[in-house]
């Protein structure tokens, strides 16, 4: 699934896409711009959910004076809003105003997508949850989607309608991220997410409660926690699409729970 070497001289554009809000989509996003970065790509994150933000208070930048709602509403030029978060790893907030807001910016964003595209290696957009213009405007302009879902069956319900405007739209699904797994009883299983979609999961992602601290103090768990569950599957998830292998990490509470399991062997 070597995908970040593919072309050459413009980027490779993935829209991050769920259908119902709540999914952790742009933790995922955030994460894996994070991950891309670590094997040497050059990304920018976007975050295109102008009406709703949330990747700037994930990355610790929100109210940032320059925003995609300013290049939007005409007020700035997009190179104006790319701040540096790491190395290698731009982001694009999308900002908050109410006097800037518009609820159909799909003819904007082309321009925008376009504009970023000869500005990195790897342009990860962060869309809107659900359908919308916007939605239906970044997935054409994209070259790959990944869709988020949570083991559930409305979660993945509502995907589908996005897979489907991906196929009409001649956008290639790369797969689904599989978000916020606890292996309750209750949950879709891994195997049934992909019978229903009709895609593979490429990546099955871990309850993770650290996550909403690090949200907190603008910090990614791929940084600050490179060992949890959460951080070695998105990890996976970049060595994949970069064509490298990834071992993962195993730290202190990997090793209580193994010391825990070899116990219960006993």
């Amino acid at each position: 699934m070597n995908l970040v070497d593919s072309k050459k001289n413009e980027a490779i554009k993935i829209a991050m896409v769920s259908g119902k809000g709540g999914t952790g989509k742009s933790t995922i996003c955030a994460n894996l711009a994070l991950a891309l970065s670590k094997y040497g790509k050059d990304v920018v994150v976007v975050d295109t959910d102008v009406n709703m933000a949330n990747l700037e208070l994930i990355v610790g930048m929100e109210g940032m004076p320059i925003t995609l709602n300013s290049v939007i509403a005409g007020n700035a030029d997009i190179t104006q809003a790319i701040y540096e978060y790491a190395e290698n790893m731009r982001v694009v907030p999308a900002g908050v105003s109410l006097d800037e807001l518009k609820f159909d910016n799909s003819a904007e964003l082309e321009i925008i997508i376009e504009r970023l595209d000869s500005m990195c290696e790897v342009l990860l957009i962060d869309c809107p949850a659900g359908l919308n213009q916007d939605v239906n405007s970044i997935i054409s302009s994209a070259d790959h989607v990944i869709v988020i879902v949570t083991p559930d069956i409305t979660s993945v319900s509502d995907a589908i309608k996005l897979i489907n405007l991906s196929t009409k739209l001649e956008t290639s699904v790369l797969g689904a991220v599989v978000n916020k797994v606890t292996n309750d009883s209750s949950e879709l299983t891994t195997k049934a997410i992909e019978t229903i979609l009709e895609l593979p999961v490429v990546a099955s992602v871990p309850q993770d409660d650290t996550v909403r601290a690090n949200a907190a103090y603008g910090v990614l768990s791929v940084e600050k926690q490179p060992e949890s569950g959460l951080s070695n599957a998105i990890m996976e998830l970049a060595a994949k699409l970069t064509g490298n292998r990834y071992i993962p990490q195993k730290g202190t509470n990997s090793s209580l729970i193994d010391r825990i399991k070899h116990l219960f062997k006993r």
